[in-house]
C-alpha cells in the first residue's frame, strides 16, 4: 500500500469519524447544487460553501453511504487519481473552518420563553386580535371553518359581545408597553362593524398615551363606502383584503352559501377602499391576501398578475401575499378535480416557487411581481440566518413567539389561543380572569419541547426553520405528528430556497441587495 493511500485512509478516517462524534451526517449538513455549482450548508456554523465537482463527489458519497464508510467503496466511486489530495483538502477545510460539528441539542434556549415569561406576559403584550363573529356570509371551498376540516372549528353563529370586547382591550391596556395593536378577525368581522366602531373608539379613549393601531381581516364583500371612509378616517388603521384574482378564480371558491361568485362584491369594496384612501396612505395600509388553490397551473399564476396589473384606480405597489390552502382543507373531490390528487404538499408548494423563480432569474426585481412578498419571505430566511466561525450553542423555539407577548387571539366567547392561526389547541386563558402562566408553560413551552427535540437534534435545518406552534396541536395539546407533516414542508422549501438564493447569487442578482432592505419583526 503506497504512503499517498495510508494517507487518504487517514484522512477519511477522521473525517468520518468526526462526523460519528457528531450524530451523522445528515443532521451537520445539507447538499444542494444550481446549475452552474455544488454546495454544502453546514448545520452548525451557518456557513455554505462552494464545491468543486470532486468535493461534492465525496460529500455525495458521505450522505448515500451514512451507516457504513470504506475508502474501497469510495475508490470505486469516485473516479480521482488524486484521492489522498482530494481527502486531504477536504479534512483541512473542515478543520480550518469548523464544519461538521453542530453540538447536541439538550434543551431550547429562550429566556421569554423561560425566565421571563411571567414578566413577557405580564407586561409586554403587543396585539389582540378580535374574533368578531363565527358567522361568515360566504363559504369559500378551502376555508379552514368549513364542516370538511376537521383541525378548527365550523360556522356558528356565536358572536363577541360588547362586555367582551371592552374586557380584551382592557387586558391589553393593563399588560402591553407603548405600542399597541387592535385586530378584527372572524368569520367575517364586518358583520360586527358596530362592535368594531365601539372597540375603536374604546381604544383611543384608554390609551391615549400609547401607540394605537388598527387592522381588519374581510372578504371585502360588506365593505360599502361608509365603512371604508371610517377606516380611512381612523389613525393607523389597515385592512387586511382576502381576494384571489380574476372572476373566474375568485369564484371558483369564494362563494355565497347559494353557490353564487362574490367576485362583484369584492371588487366594489376594493375600490371603496381605494376611493376612501389617499394614494400613499392605501399603499402603507392595504393589503391583498390570496389563496393559491387547485387546479395549479401555470396560466392561473399569470392571469393573476396579469388581473392585479390592468385596475387603473388599484395604485401599483399594493402589498399582495399568497398562500396555498392548509392541508385537509380542500376535500379529495376538489383535488381530484384539480388533477393533483397524488401530489405531496412539497410537490405542491413548487408551482408558486418555480414560477417566481423564473421570473426573479429573467426580471432581476419582485417588485412589480405578486408573489414577491411570498419568495422574499422565504429568501430572507437564508439570507438573514446566523452564521458564526464555530459551531453555535443558542437552540430556540424554531419560529415560535411567545404566548401573551407578541399576539394573543380572543375567541367570541372570551377564551385566548396564542394567534388567530393556531386552529384547535388549548386556551391559555379567558379575558376575564387573565392569561393562565402555568398553561403556557404546559403546553406552549415543556410539552412543545419536549415533544420536538428529538426530531430537531436530527435535522438539519435547525437554525433556519420557521416551524412554529400553528399546526402542531389539537384541542388537546401538542402532536408530533401533526408537526412533523409542517417540518416535511419547511424543510423542502428551505432547500429550494437555498439553491434559488444561489442562482440569483451567481447572477449577481439585484433581488439579494433588496433583501438588506427589507425589515423583519
Amino acid at each position: 500500500m503506497s504512503d499517498n493511500q495510508n494517507d487518504a485512509r487517514k484522512s477519511l478516517q477522521i473525517i468520518c469519524s468526526l462526523i460519528e462524534k457528531h450524530g451523522g451526517i445528515k443532521r451537520l449538513a445539507k447538499l444542494f447544487k444550481t446549475k452552474e455549482h455544488g454546495y454544502l450548508y453546514d448545520s452548525g456554523t451557518g456557513k455554505i460553501l462552494c464545491c468543486n465537482p470532486d468535493e461534492f463527489s465525496f460529500f455525495s458519497w458521505l450522505f448515500h453511504n451514512a451507516s457504513c464508510y470504506s475508502f474501497e467503496d469510495l475508490s470505486n466511486c469516485i473516479d480521482n487519481d488524486n484521492l489522498d489530495n482530494l481527502l486531504e483538502n477536504v479534512l483541512e477545510t473542515i478543520t480550518r473552518e469548523n464544519l461538521l460539528q453542530m453540538p447536541f441539542i439538550t434543551q431550547f434556549l429562550s429566556p421569554d420563553h423561560k425566565e421571563r415569561l411571567e414578566d413577557v406576559v405580564d407586561k409586554e403584550l403587543r396585539m389582540i386580535t378580535l374574533e368578531m363573529t363565527e358567522k361568515c356570509n360566504l363559504r369559500c371551498g378551502y376555508c379552514i371553518y368549513n364542516e370538511s376540516y376537521t383541525d378548527n372549528r365550523d360556522f356558528s353563529t356565536c358572536e363577541i359581545n360588547q362586555e367582551t370586547v371592552k374586557a380584551a382591550i382592557d387586558m391589553l391596556c393593563k399588560h402591553s408597553g407603548d405600542d399597541v395593536a387592535v385586530c378584527f378577525y372572524g368569520g367575517e368581522p364586518l358583520l360586527k362593524f358596530d362592535l368594531i366602531k365601539y372597540a375603536v373608539e374604546y381604544s383611543q379613549k384608554i390609551m391615549k398615551n400609547k401607540k394605537l393601531s388598527f387592522s381588519i381581516t374581510t372578504n371585502l364583500t360588506l365593505l360599502t363606502r361608509e365603512i371604508a371612509e371610517f377606516f380611512a378616517s381612523t389613525d393607523g388603521f389597515s385592512v387586511l383584503c382576502s381576494i384571489d384574482g380574476p372572476e373566474y378564480i375568485q369564484n371558483q371558491y369564494r362563494k355565497y352559501p347559494n353557490g353564487e361568485g362574490s367576485f362583484d362584491a369584492a371588487i366594489k369594496g376594493l375600490r371603496n377602499l381605494a376611493e376612501a384612501y389617499d394614494e400613499k396612505r392605501f399603499l402603507s395600509s392595504v393589503g391583498l391576501s390570496m389563496v393559491f388553490a387547485p387546479p395549479y397551473t401555470k396560466k392561473k399564476i399569470i392571469d393573476i398578475q396579469e388581473f392585479f396589473d390592468r385596475f387603473p384606480w388599484l395604485p401599483k405597489g399594493i402589498d399582495k401575499s399568497i398562500t396555498y390552502p392548509q392541508p385537509g382543507s380542500v376535500s379529495d373531490e376538489v383535488l381530484e378535480t384539480g388533477n393533483i390528487a397524488n401530489l405531496e404538499v412539497n410537490e405542491v408548494s413548487g408551482s408558486l416557487l418555480d414560477w417566481t423563480s423564473k421570473k426573479l432569474v429573467t426580471d432581476s426585481k419582485t417588485d412589480d411581481v405578486f408573489t414577491g412578498k411570498y419568495i422574499n419571505d422565504y429568501l430572507l430566511r437564508v439570507h438573514n440566518r446566523p452564521i458564526s466561525d464555530k459551531p453555535f450553542q443558542p437552540y430556540g423555539f424554531n419560529g415560535c413567539c411567545v404566548p401573551g407577548n407578541r399576539r394573543l387571539y380572543i375567541c367570541a366567547d372570551g377564551t385566548i389561543k396564542p394567534c388567530e392561526r393556531m386552529g384547535s389547541c388549548p386556551s391559555i386563558g379567558n379575558v376575564f380572569t387573565g392569561i393562565n402562566t402555568d398553561y403556557v408553560k404546559k403546553h406552549f413551552v415543556n410539552d412543545f419541547e419536549n415533544g420536538s427535540i428529538s426530531d430537531c437534534n436530527n435535522c438539519w435545518a435547525f437554525h433556519i426553520c420557521g416551524v412554529c406552534y400553528t399546526h402542531s396541536y389539537t384541542e388537546h395539546g401538542f402532536d408530533i405528528d401533526k408537526k412533523r407533516i409542517q417540518c416535511s414542508y419547511s424543510k423542502e422549501t428551505i432547500f429550494n430556497t437555498m439553491t434559488l438564493y444561489h442562482e440569483l447569487l451567481e447572477n449577481g442578482d439585484e433581488v439579494l441587495t433588496h433583501l438588506n432592505n427589507i425589515r423583519t419583526s
